[in-house]
């Protein structure tokens, strides 16, 4: 199966890099925040990047969902790294915030040092907690040797799908 992550430079985008972090700023710490809310903008920050990239795509600030294409909602789940993601790196959702009620999960990575944004791929709710791993608080990836903070799903990115509009990046 090819990998389904795209990436793009970003740099352009300044607009929504400030955008990003004026309103990530407003929101102040989230339930289950890790960073007490000093990530917030990159989360926002991969919803303005996804509906820049993805016709009709548009931003919903809802609990619930984040975008909106037509009558379809996506929550963009936008992970900060250090490094552009590899297909077999995971996506990650906290046990917590499993209630969210959206058509689909989408996933990108946020390589912050160099100011690209990957585009990981896309699945429903359903079938992601179908097919992902479950992990305790306190448990280690053996994998990767990750200790996690919170009970966590991971799924590697090479099980995702990919929006054809993003393909068209490649």
């Amino acid at each position: 199966m090819k990998s389904p992550i795209v990436t793009v430079d970003i740099s352009e985008y300044v607009n929504l890099h400030d955008l990003a972090q004026h309103k990530g700023r407003l929101m102040g710490s989230l339930n289950g925040s890790h960073q007490n809310g000093a990530a917030n903008w990159i989360g926002l920050l991969g919803e303005l990047i996804f509906c820049e990239f993805v016709h009709g795509a548009e931003q919903t600030d809802s609990y619930n969902h984040d975008v909106r294409i037509g009558d379809v909602t996506l929550d963009i789940k936008t992970k900060g790294r250090h490094c552009v993601p590899e297909d077999y790196y995971d996506a990650s959702i906290s046990d917590w915030n499993t209630g969210q009620k959206c058509d689909y999960y989408y996933f990108m990575s946020y390589f912050v040092e160099e100011d690209l944004m990957s585009f990981c791929g896309f699945m429903s709710p359903a079938e992601f907690y179908d097919k992902s791993t479950f992990y305790k608080k306190g448990e280690v990836d053996t994998s990767n040797g990750y200790k996690f903070p919170d009970d966590m799903h991971n799924l590697a990115y090479k099980h995702m799908y990919q929006i054809p509009q993003i393909l068209e990046y490649v």
